[in-house]
């Protein structure tokens, strides 16, 4: 196939996204599946036809829908027979999230080609990467959040969310506001607020102290840590880790405001930097926010 015979198919596919606000999952889904491409929370794939629950569905497409599954099962994560938009959308996270590792910042063309290059794992660093999603604001800056969703690039089962000061972004130190994306170094640190033994009250004892996070335009000095914490009240500019989401009802509407159990996501996060090395780890922040009705 010709350079321009595959543009003609990237028209062919995405032409009806065009004008239209489009998440990342239903890029991948007009290819995998245009049927569900462009809609709500359902099941995409599924085992056999009693399982879907569509009942506005053509037999046709509950049809397509069953074979398709066989062809996809490695998408269903809980091996339940239904593969969900949800569960396709956290495993293109995943990929997207190991992909990153293998990125490259600069690219040189050639006038003679040359063989494609496969990096070696010394060459590789693992990545946290931080999609950020929702943002609550309360009415004022201090009590508002930016929230987002966490993936490892080489542990799919560590996985979490994250809570940050409201935006906007700003490298500036002292306005609590959020770090800019892109990606950052991490390096252990310990100050007299932030000692090994801050936690002390939750068993949780660190050996090396807390993450801090870094690059050439957010310096380390600022002194940007991953630490325990709710909300972004709870913080002026550092990462607050988290296994579930926090969610209030305001105005008769479910809103995200936060994340729970952070001190097992934080735990979590620890054990994983200590086990790679905190300097072989990078953290990788990007945004695909979500609209919340307020």
């Amino acid at each position: 196939m010709t350079a321009l015979e595959q543009l003609d198919y990237v028209k062919k596919y995405f032409e009806p996204l065009r004008g239209k606000k489009v998440e990342f999952i239903d890029f991948y889904l007009q290819v995998l599946f245009p049927a569900s491409s462009m809609k709500s929370e359902h099941i995409v794939f599924a085992k056999s036809m009693k399982l879907l629950t569509s009942t506005n569905e053509k037999d046709t497409l509950k049809k397509l829908r069953v074979i398709a599954y066989e062809q996809n099962r490695g998408l269903d994560s809980n091996k339940d027979g239904v593969i969900w938009k949800s569960e396709i959308d956290k495993k293109v996270q995943i990929y997207m999230t190991k992909g990153l590792a293998y990125k490259e910042n600069k690219f040189v063309c050639d006038k003679t080609p040359t063989s494609a290059k496969t990096p070696t794992s010394k060459s590789v660093h693992p990545i946290v990467s931080l999609i950020r999603k929702w943002e609550y604001y309360s009415g004022e800056n201090a009590t508002s959040s930016t929230i987002g969703e966490f993936y490892v690039s080489d542990d799919p089962s560590i996985h979490g969310f994250i809570a940050e000061p409201y935006g906007p972004s700003s490298i500036q130190s002292g306005q609590d506001k959020r770090i800019p994306v892109g990606e950052y170094n991490l390096r252990w640190y310990i100050s007299s607020t932030y000692g090994k033994n801050k936690y002390k009250k939750k068993n949780i004892i660190l050996k090396n102290g807390f993450p801090n996070v870094y690059n050439e335009n957010v310096s380390a000095q600022r002194g940007i840590l991953i630490h325990i914490g709710n909300f972004g009240k709870d913080t002026v500019g550092c990462l607050l880790p988290g296994n579930g989401l926090m969610k209030r009802t305001i105005n008769g509407k479910e809103v995200i405001v936060g994340v729970s159990d952070s001190a097992g996501a934080f735990v979590k996060l620890i054990d994983y930097l200590e086990s790679k090395g905190i300097e072989n780890v990078k953290l990788v922040i990007s945004e695909n926010y979500e609209k919340i009705d307020k």
